[in-house]
């Protein structure tokens, strides 16, 4: 039995629609179970692309590596963004700041608010261009935010200055994405390949633009690149999968439960390749000098005020979240896939949902950082009139189908479990190493030190603003709760 081809696409419009007659969800493909494909099936290659910015080879990544520079009438944005990592500032709040430090922000930030600012019209009828000018755009915008320590004031707001904050919410309308620094921003416009003789793979891409520069920050970005890549044979599966339960007979129950068996194995895969984190990001590296720079609005409790927008686009510009894992558009289709509710802890397994059926959920509020062509491939699969798990529920228990797709649903359980471990490591220990370091410093001057009570835990909050801990222990406990059989 030969595999799937290895799909990989990108999306379209923001808001919900139906599924084109010529999408790649819609139109039949050759699968891996037949030994070759059928002289008959169209090529959608072009297709899939054009729909949703799918691409059928790198999936949510772009087909050909981001462009890394704007035309000149844009180099003073790019020159600032080059000052700001050439001088290597630091985060504003660090403990470790040093005046110095501060002094090179404020010289930098102030060149920021004399810029010129810059209209978009010659970037808008390209969508490369305005990826990079999104990417470039954030990027100063979150130096220039968390260079210097914020008001000693909690009420008192973070001004983003006008010649940054016009273009990238101008920018951010034309991608239908938000205006803050996002998943997209940090990984999927954000590689080039290491050998261009070789196709576009997991272990031939590399990501490009950072804050620190350091060897961490870019392996974290490049295995969240990797495992984009390796989750392309996933869209596959689901495309296929669909097709048959639009056909829904035996045969076809059939082929859905090869399918499902076989994207059991592919979410192991990608759940292998997250782990590669531990391989080249060191998580003292990445919880100090990286992550710090991601923070959003969301759950700070500031707002941020964006000088010059129209007071409608201020007022959604508020209290957003920085990147985070959660806006990556191919664990929300894994999700919507599979059926996997996020909204009840109760649901009936006789009722069969989507995770976009009910109130929005953190990981739903996630989907407005995905660029809008993601945003409508999460909500046009969510509403295809051909599900799966209807029909699961609808075989005997025991069955093949019931059995497959349990696999498959497992198999996204244990690859939450990989991220809890990660998260574990990555930053509620380094939270607790920080905390336990700041304690004894301050007990070595003489201060009493209140610690917390046992068993009272630490409020650390994802980059999202949500309480990270108790959050993916309950996204990982809804796709248990998915499993239709014994759930082992």
């Amino acid at each position: 039995m030969s595999t799937p081809p290895s799909p990989t696409s990108s999306g379209g419009p923001s808001s919900p629609r139906r599924l084109p007659d010529n999408h790649f969800l819609s139109i039949p493909r050759p699968t891996f179970l037949a030994p070759r494909p059928p002289t008959h099936a169209p090529d959608v290659s072009t297709l899939a692309g054009a729909d949703y910015d799918v691409d059928v080879r790198t999936g949510f990544m772009p087909p050909s590596p981001p462009l890394m520079h704007l035309p000149e009438e844009y180099a003073p944005w790019q020159k600032v963004l080059d000052d700001a990592v050439r001088s290597e500032l630091r985060v504003g709040d660090k403990r470790d700041t040093t005046g110095a430090d501060i002094d090179k922000a404020e010289r930098w930030r102030a060149h920021v608010r004399e810029l010129a600012i810059i209209s978009i019209d010659h970037l808008q009828r390209n969508i490369l261009l305005l990826r990079r000018a999104h990417q470039v755009l954030a990027s100063i915008m979150h130096f220039y935010v968390h260079s210097v320590p914020p008001p000693s004031d909690p009420s008192t707001p973070l001004r983003v200055p006008a010649p940054i904050a016009i273009p990238l919410v101008a920018v951010s309308h034309e991608l239908g994405v938000t205006p803050i620094l996002t998943y997209a921003d940090t990984v999927l416009w954000n590689w080039d390949v290491i050998d261009p003789s070789r196709p576009v793979d997991v272990d031939n891409v590399r990501c490009l633009t950072l804050f620190t520069g350091t060897e961490s920050e870019e392996h974290f970005y490049t295995v969240s690149a990797q495992l984009e890549l390796r989750g392309v044979e996933a869209l596959s599966i689901m495309r296929s999968s669909l097709d048959e339960a639009f056909v829904g007979d035996s045969l076809a129950v059939r082929r859905i439960s090869a399918y499902l068996s076989r994207l059991a194995l592919v979410i192991d895969d990608v759940a292998t390749v997250m782990m590669r984190m531990f391989d080249g990001c060191d998580p003292h590296v990445f919880y100090t000098e990286v992550r710090p720079w991601f923070r959003g609005s969301a759950g700070s409790g500031r707002k941020w005020i964006y000088e010059g927008v129209s007071s409608v686009e201020a007022a959604t510009s508020e209290d957003l979240s920085g990147p985070s894992a959660g806006q990556s558009t191919l664990v929300h289709a894994l999700d919507v896939f599979l059926g996997v509710d996020h909204t009840s802890h109760s649901h009936s397994a006789s009722t069969p949902t989507t995770s976009l059926t009910r109130a929005p959920t953190f990981l739903q509020q996630m989907e407005k950082y995905m660029p809008g062509p993601h945003q409508a491939f999460v909500h046009n699969l969510s509403s295809s009139a051909h599900q799966i798990r209807p029909l699961v529920l609808a075989q005997p228990a025991g069955s093949e189908l019931t059995l497959a797709y349990d696999r498959a649903v497992l198999a996204l359980k244990r690859f939450r479990d990989s991220h809890i471990r990660i998260v574990t490591v990555y930053i509620v220990s380094q939270r607790a190493r920080a905390e336990r370091e700041a304690r004894e410093e301050r007990e070595k001057a003489g201060e009493v030190v209140k610690r917390r009570a046992v068993g009272e835990q630490a409020d650390i909050r994802g980059t999202g603003g949500t309480q990270l801990v108790p959050f993916l222990k309950e996204t990982r406990a809804a796709t248990l709760r998915t499993v239709v059989g014994k759930k082992t």
